[in-house]
C-alpha cells in the first residue's frame, strides 16, 4: 500500500507532490484501491490456472471469469481461459479469448504466440483461411521480434 510522505507544507504520494494533505488522501487512497483490485486479479488467475491444470475446467473458467472481471485488460487470463476452452472442445469460445488477449497484448512474442492458439482454434472448427492468416501473422511477429533483438545487440 501506499503512504503520504510529509515534506514542510507539501505532500507526497508515489512521487506526486500535492499542497493539500486533503488531495494527498484522496490520490493515495484511489492508488491503493487500484493495488488491492491487482491483488485480487493475481490470486483468482492463479487459482483459475491450478484448477486448469488440474482438469477442473469448470471452475477454472469462472476463476479466470472473477479475474477478468477485477482486471479486464490484461491478456493472460483471456488468454489461459482460451487455453481451457481448447481443452473443452469449445473452438468459438476460445477463438473470442484469444483475440481479447490479442487485443489486450502489448509484447509481440507473447502475441505471436496467441496468434498460434487462435489458429489452431480456427483450424478445429474448419476455417482454414483465418487459421493461415493467424499462423502468418504469428511468423511475422517473431521475425520482427529476432530482428528487433539482432539489432539491438
Amino acid at each position: 500500500m501506499v503512504d503520504i510522505l510529509e515534506f514542510k507544507d507539501k505532500w507526497t504520494v508515489a512521487g506526486r507532490c500535492f499542497r493539500s494533505i486533503d488531495d494527498a488522501k484522496k490520490f493515495r487512497n484511489r492508488i491503493n484501491r487500484n493495488f488491492e483490485k491487482w491483488e485480487k486479479y493475481e490470486l483468482h488467475l492463479k487459482e483459475g490456472t491450478d484448477l486448469g491444470e488440474k482438469g477442473n475446467y469448470d471452475d477454472a473458467i469462472s476463476k479466470l471469469r472473477d479475474a477478468i472481471e477485477y482486471y479486464p485488460l490484461d491478456e493472460m487470463a483471456y488468454f489461459r481461459r482460451g487455453c481451457i476452452y481448447l481443452k473443452k472442445d469449445e473452438y468459438f469460445k476460445a477463438i473470442k479469448d484469444f483475440s481479447w488477449a490479442i487485443r489486450f497484448s502489448c509484447y509481440d512474442v507473447v502475441c505471436a504466440d496467441y496468434y498460434s492458439f487462435r489458429a489452431h482454434a480456427y483450424q478445429m472448427v474448419n476455417m482454414y483461411d483465418e487459421a493461415k492468416a493467424d499462423e502468418n501473422k504469428a511468423n511475422e511477429q517473431r521475425y520482427i521480434t529476432r530482428l528487433y533483438r539482432a539489432l539491438k545487440t
